[in-house]
This record gives C-alpha cells, sequence and structure tokens, in this order.
C-alpha cells in the first residue's frame, strides 16, 4: 500500500471527526484547498466500490453505503448537506408571506447550484412551516449537517430579517444575523442577506442573479393565496380525481386573478395534463391536449428563466405526448435549479418515456432523495417502478411501489401496478387485495383509469389473471 493510500486511508477511519472540522472550515469561509483536491482525485477514495452478489449469483460492483446508527434513520449525505427552512413570518402582511417565501426560494436555489452542496428541495422544507421541529430530527429524516432558519418582522416603515446557520448534530448556532431595512429597500435586504450567508458556506456564487427576485414581490396576494390553496388540495385528497379536481379549480382561479403569474399558469398546464393521461378530465384528450400545449407555451413566454415555470411546463409538454419539446425545458430546469426534484422526477419520467430507463431511473431516485416528502412522491414513485420493471429491476420495482403505497394510501395508480408485478411471483390473493384496495380510494378505481396509468403488458396480465374479470380488455 503507498504512503498516499495509507494516509487516505486513515482519514476515512476518522470521517466523523475530520467532516465535524471540515464543516467548521467551510462556514467560516477557510479552505483546505490542496489537501481536498488531492484526495478527491484519489480513485479509491473518491468512489469506493464493492463488490456484491445478487439473487441470481452475479458478481456486481456499488458504491460502499454509509451504515446508519439506528433503524429509521437517513444516512447522512457526503459534504456540505443542507435544508432552509421556511422564514418564520411575524406578521399579518400578506406581502410579508410573499417576500418570506422568495427569499426561501432564493436561498435554497443560490446554494444549490454550488458544487458538492446537498440541498434539500423546498417543497420539501415547506412541510416543517409553522412546525416546532428539533434539529437532530432534521439530521435523522433527511440526512442533513446544516440548517438555515429564521424570521421576518414589519415594524412601521422597516422589515427586520434574522438568520442562523444551525448544526444539526450539535443544535449549536454557527452563525447568526440580523438586517433591517426600510421597506422600500426590501430586494436590497434580500441580496444582502443571501450574499451573507453564502459568504459565510466558503460559497463563490454569482449574486447578480439574484436580483431578478425583485418581479416575485409584485406577485398578486390574491393569486399567490390560491396557489397555495391548490398545493393544500394535494395535500389534503392526494393526486387522485378528488385532489387533482380542487387543486385545478384553485389554480384557475389564481390564473383569473393575475393572468400573468407565470407559476400559476404552468401548474394549470400540468394539472390538466395529469388529468387528460389519468381519464380524469371532461373534455376529450385531443382537445384537452392543445390547452395544455397552450398553457405551457404562455407560462414559458411569461418566464422562461424560473426553474420551477419550466418544470412544471416541461412535465405538462411530457405528459400530453410532446416529450422531446418536454425535455428541453426540463433539462434546463434543473440546470437552472438542482435541487428542483419536481424537474428532476419530471426529467426522469420523460427519459423513461422515450426508452431511455437507463438514464431516467437515475433522475427519479435523485428526485426521491432530493425531496422526501413532496407531495408527488407516490407519482414519482410509480414513475420509477415502471422504469425499474423495464430494466428488469423487479425487486426495486415493488418497493418503490410499496413506498408510494405507504406514503400517499390516496393515490390509486401503485395499487395495479403492484398487484401486476406480484402476479409474477404467483401471488394472486395479494394481488386480488391490491385491486380491491384501489377501488376503495374511489372513483379511481376504474379498469379506464388503471389501463391509463400503466403498461398495456402489465394491464394484460391483470386481465388475464382473471382478477379483473368484470372490466373490459384493452
Amino acid at each position: 500500500m503507498s504512503f498516499f493510500e495509507t494516509i487516505a486511508l486513515w482519514i476515512e477511519s476518522r470521517e466523523g471527526l475530520l467532516s465535524g472540522l471540515a464543516a467548521l472550515v467551510v462556514v467560516t469561509g477557510v479552505f483546505l484547498s490542496p489537501l481536498g483536491k488531492i484526495l478527491k482525485r484519489l480513485p479509491f477514495l473518491a468512489n469506493r466500490r464493492v463488490k456484491t452478489t445478487n439473487k441470481d449469483g452475479e458478481e456486481t460492483f456499488g458504491a460502499e453505503a454509509n451504515q446508519l446508527s439506528s433503524p429509521g434513520k437517513v444516512k447522512l449525505h457526503d459534504g456540505v448537506s443542507l435544508i432552509v427552512l421556511p422564514l418564520q413570518t411575524i406578521s399579518a402582511e400578506p406581502s410579508d408571506s410573499v417576500l418570506s417565501d422568495a427569499i426561501h426560494e432564493d436561498l435554497t436555489t443560490q446554494l444549490a447550484r454550488v458544487d458538492g452542496y446537498f440541498v434539500i428541495s423546498r417543497t420539501t422544507a415547506l412541510v416543517y412551516r409553522d412546525q416546532i421541529v428539533s434539529m437532530k430530527a432534521l439530521r435523522d429524516e433527511l440526512g442533513v449537517r446544516y440548517a438555515l432558519e429564521g424570521s421576518i418582522r414589519r415594524a412601521g416603515d422597516h422589515v427586520r430579517i434574522t438568520a442562523q446557520l444551525i448544526d444539526t448534530e450539535t443544535e449549536g448556532h454557527i452563525w447568526a444575523h440580523g438586517f433591517d431595512r426600510p421597506v422600500d429597500q426590501l430586494v436590497d435586504l434580500q441580496n444582502d442577506l443571501i450574499a451573507e450567508i453564502v459568504t459565510h458556506l466558503g460559497s463563490e456564487l454569482n449574486l447578480a442573479e439574484v436580483r431578478r427576485i425583485d418581479h416575485r414581490l409584485k406577485t398578486n396576494p390574491t393569486a399567490l393565496d390560491h396557489f397555495n390553496r391548490s398545493k393544500s388540495a394535494i395535500y389534503q385528497h392526494g393526486w387522485n380525481k378528488r385532489g387533482i379536481a380542487e387543486s385545478t379549480a384553485c389554480i384557475e382561479q389564481a390564473v383569473a386573478v393575475d393572468p400573468d403569474y407565470a407559476p400559476a399558469v404552468s401548474q394549470l398546464a400540468l394539472l390538466k395534463g395529469i388529468a387528460g393521461t389519468y381519464g380524469y378530465a371532461d373534455k376529450p384528450f385531443a382537445n384537452l391536449k392543445q390547452d395544455v400545449i397552450d398553457l405551457a407555451e404562455r407560462a414559458l413566454e411569461l418566464d422562461h428563466q424560473s426553474s420551477d415555470v419550466l418544470g412544471f411546463a416541461g412535465c405538462a409538454l411530457s405528459d400530453v405526448g410532446e416529450t422531446d419539446r418536454g425535455v428541453v425545458h426540463l433539462q434546463r430546469a434543473t440546470e437552472l435549479d438542482p435541487s428542483n426534484a419536481q424537474a428532476w422526477a419530471a426529467y426522469g419520467w420523460a427519459r423513461i418515456l422515450q426508452g431511455r430507463a437507463e438514464e431516467g431511473v437515475p433522475m427519479m431516485e435523485a428526485a426521491t432523495r432530493i425531496s422526501p416528502k413532496q407531495s408527488g412522491l407516490a407519482f414519482w414513485l410509480n414513475g420509477l417502478a415502471m422504469g425499474q420493471e423495464s430494466l428488469k429491476r423487479y425487486d426495486a420495482a415493488k418497493d418503490s411501489l410499496e413506498r408510494a403505497i405507504r406514503f400517499d394510501p390516496k393515490f390509486p395508480g401503485s395499487y395495479p401496478l403492484l398487484a401486476a408485478l406480484v402476479l409474477a411471483d404467483g401471488n394472486k390473493s395479494y394481488a386480488e387485495e391490491l385491486i380491491r384496495r384501489a377501488r376503495d380510494v374511489g372513483p379511481d378505481g376504474t379498469a379506464a383509469s388503471m389501463r391509463a396509468g400503466m403498461p398495456p403488458h402489465l394491464f394484460k396480465r391483470l386481465i388475464q389473471s382473471g382478477i379483473l374479470e368484470d372490466m373490459p380488455a384493452a
């Protein structure tokens, strides 16, 4: 063993101690670049791979897994990993909520662009809004080393924002600062806040892009309220017929109030695309498809630099068969915001639809890691399972579907897919139970919705098994 290998393995064996020291170095803006670059170039340390044997006796090589200290914990992500928690709004002013959301979005986006950083998506972070949660719980649930939290308070013609960076292991404050500005200098305040935080995190971001946030401050508060209500409808009812219908109604109100609100327009395109795919729409698919295309194109005209807009519009286009067009926008969405889990999931699903599951599956797996509590997780896991099945990774596909059912029992698409897979194992009784559960979910458990939501060969397997004998075959 060479001298460098010996040193590298010694460092790896003391990873816990050294990672804590490295974190302190990062947040104070000091970098041990020379040593870091040398170690990153050592292939046996950068990508240690271990040999395993699968159930068919074939030897495979994969990255070495981190061992968890106790069951139920998410393994700690490598490098600098953090969650940006929503700012606590200490006022009743609607404009303060808009400002809070804008800061939360920009901090997440900017930090996610730093090479080597792992940032939890803002959609998952929003799950913790207005909740009392311990830092150690965040570490266990999400595998992050740090959390950024803060508050916003309006006092007369001034706004005060406080922010602090916390170590999730020790729950100690690494850095804290307060910002006080007149109301008419809100954009400058946001820029200063983001600049201060990224400086203390040791990044070298191009803060010029942050100047674009001022347009979000002009968002109509009523439109934003309808937009947020649309998300609540999905959280309350799930991604089923009722949830999509109520969410669509709220989004349509947002667009009616503010026709130029690009995120709402793109979200409306996506919801209509999903409704058409699963047979929930009240008009022929051909007509609906053109509506979706028009809405997606309108959203992109309004804002083609927003990762969210690109992600929603690209996904909508892919859902209605315009996959090649959708992929272009989805790729751009992930480039603008690497923490946009929705865009990664949609990008991966589009690749699977194109017959490129070997590319799409890792993208969808990444989405589930970035945003493990995203409301659309069951949807993503369904798509991931179909990609895994196409690659003959049957056990992984079943695991994904079981996880989808645990996460969102109201989502009907997972049950028939899993039923078709367990039929291949000869487990007909479990398959019958899954079909009964699909029907219990509601009006979605019909032949039409099952056929629309799964590959033809798997639906055919259900028909041939006889468990759908009262349903017409494709």
